[in-house]
Formats: C-alpha cells, sequence, structure tokens
C-alpha cells in the first residue's frame, strides 16, 4: 500500500465506501508521461488510482480537469471516469480489462476518434477556463532554462513562427470550443465495440483545430494522411481556408508540445522520442502552412 502514498487509503476508501485491507494494488501503470497510476482491485473489481506528476502543478488546472472529466461523462465519451478530487488532482477511474490499442492507422479507430471529437466540440458544453495553447506554450518558455530552450538551433525560428500563426488563426475569429488539447493515441482506450478518451488534464475552452492538431502532431503521418484525417473529421473535403487554419494550428501546436517536452526533460521525466516529433512537425508544418498561405492571400 505505501507505493501509493500514505493519503491513498483514505481517498479510495471514501470514494468506494470499503476498508483499507479490502484493497489489493496489483501493479504501477506504464505509458503516462506526466503521471503516477496504479491498477487497484477492490473487492473483484479493478480500478487506476492516479495521482499528479512532477511538475504538473505548474501547467494543470485540476479545477477545470475535474468538471471537463465529469461532462465527458456525461457525452458518454469516457465511461471510465469515477472521481477526481479538483484540488489535489488524484482520480479514480474504472481500469478496463483486454484494451485494444489504439492505431491512428486503423480506419475504424480513426472514424470513431473523429467522431468523438465532433460530439465535444459540437456539445455546446463549457468550462470556466479559456486554454489558449499558444498562450501556455508562452509561459512554458519562460520557465525553460537556456541549455534546454537552446537544444534545437531553430526554436527561436520555430517559436517565432508559431508567434505569427497563432496571430494568423486567431483572426479567423472562431469561438473556442471545448477541447481535449491531447487527443492522441494513448488516451483512447478501445475496449470492444466502446472507444473511451481519457487524461483531461490539458482541456479547456479552445479553438476546434488543436484537438485535430495534437491527434497529426503527435502520430508518424504523412502529409497526406493528415490531410485524410482532417477529411474524416469534417466528414468533407476542407475549404482552402480551413486547410489553412488546420495546417497553421499543427505548426502551433508543435512548438507547444515541443516545448512541453523540453519542459518535462528539465524536470527529470524526458518523453523521449516523441519531443524529436514535435520538432519535426514544427518544422515541417510551418513550410505546409506558409505554401497555403500563399495560396489564399
Amino acid at each position: 500500500m505505501h507505493r501509493l502514498g500514505e493519503e491513498a487509503p483514505a481517498r479510495i476508501c471514501a470514494v468506494l465506501h470499503c476498508e483499507p485491507s479490502q484493497i489489493r494494488v496489483i501493479d504501477q501503470l506504464t505509458g503516462g508521461l506526466t503521471n503516477k497510476s496504479w491498477r487497484i482491485e477492490v473487492d473483484g473489481a479493478q480500478y487506476v488510482y492516479r495521482i499528479p506528476g512532477v511538475g504538473t502543478e505548474e501547467i494543470t488546472d485540476r479545477e477545470c480537469e475535474t468538471r471537463s472529466q465529469e461532462i465527458a461523462a456525461k457525452l458518454g465519451i469516457d465511461g471510465t471516469f469515477i472521481f477526481e478530487d479538483p484540488q489535489t488532482g488524484w482520480k479514480l477511474s474504472h481500469y478496463l480489462e483486454g484494451c485494444v490499442p489504439f492505431s491512428c492507422h486503423n480506419e475504424e479507430h480513426l472514424q470513431k476518434a473523429m467522431a468523438i471529437a465532433r460530439t465535444l466540440h459540437g456539445s455546446g458544453a463549457q468550462v470556466p477556463l479559456v486554454k489558449d495553447m499558444h498562450e501556455d506554450t508562452i509561459k512554458q518558455v519562460a520557465l525553460l532554462e537556456p541549455e534546454f530552450r537552446g537544444r534545437y538551433g531553430d526554436f527561436e525560428e520555430l517559436f517565432a513562427m508559431a508567434e505569427r500563426y497563432n496571430e494568423i488563426v486567431k483572426a479567423d475569429g472562431l469561438a473556442p470550443v471545448l477541447c481535449h488539447n491531447d487527443f492522441y493515441d494513448p488516451n483512447f482506450l478501445i475496449h470492444g465495440d466502446e472507444v473511451h478518451l481519457i487524461d483531461w488534464e490539458y482541456a479547456g475552452m479552445s479553438d476546434y483545430a488543436s484537438d485535430l492538431a495534437v491527434f497529426v502532431c503527435c502520430s508518424d503521418y504523412t502529409y497526406e494522411e493528415a490531410l485524410h484525417a482532417l477529411e474524416v473529421y469534417f466528414q468533407r473535403p476542407l475549404t482552402d481556408a480551413e486547410l489553412l487554419h488546420c495546417v497553421a494550428y499543427i505548426q502551433v501546436i508543435s512548438v507547444h508540445w515541443l516545448v512541453w517536452a523540453l519542459y518535462m526533460a528539465q524536470c527529470g521525466e524526458p518523453v523521449g522520442p516523441l519531443e524529436t516529433t514535435y520538432h519535426q512537425f514544427a518544422s515541417e508544418y510551418g513550410v505546409h502552412a506558409d505554401e497555403l498561405l500563399k495560396k489564399v492571400s
């Protein structure tokens, strides 16, 4: 039990109405990039107990996360959610046995993921936090030490490009919608015919393209595959203006997650190959956005 922390038994028992002696720790789960999670069992039923990771208090609004989780549960988007404490961020969820790994290259998975995005964005649900992803980027850049800010020779150029394209997408004047903002493979659970979108700690009112951008920049998509994913979301070909908006936002979001990855490395929690992927997409989609901007100008 000590592996969960001293507070865990009382927390779990308060939610599940059990005794500490009924709690059995099965194992610590891997795959989470920012938090620590354990699989536990109480009276034959399995759950996930999560505590926030190092450094997350600087970049996560736990009250917004809690509210977003509650909305997702009501919308049928996340059926795993049980409880989250909005002050400390510890969370209890159902553990789903036998989930199939999500793949952005699986057409059925892609269709279901984009259906979830449309449901969320079109729900009309609101949370108090307006999450401007580029403003978050700027805040995180301020937290970076020179060693990490200087890891890539073109960092300043990519950051300046993100600032420019952020202004371009904001000029479209789109109303923010509730977004997950961490909308990529590990946060989808495929359980039989059900798909659950989990881990809502970056949720907030954002540009709809934020979720699409995260989905792309965390993948290994070619540009053509990314365009297909966008068309699946829209359920039709995009207009030139819509395509510029989404591609430009992929560049902005790629820089956002590159900065986040550098910050996590600074906190002693490196995210591995994803950091390189973010850097690659920040550069590549800047080129594509430049080409599209010339086309619509």
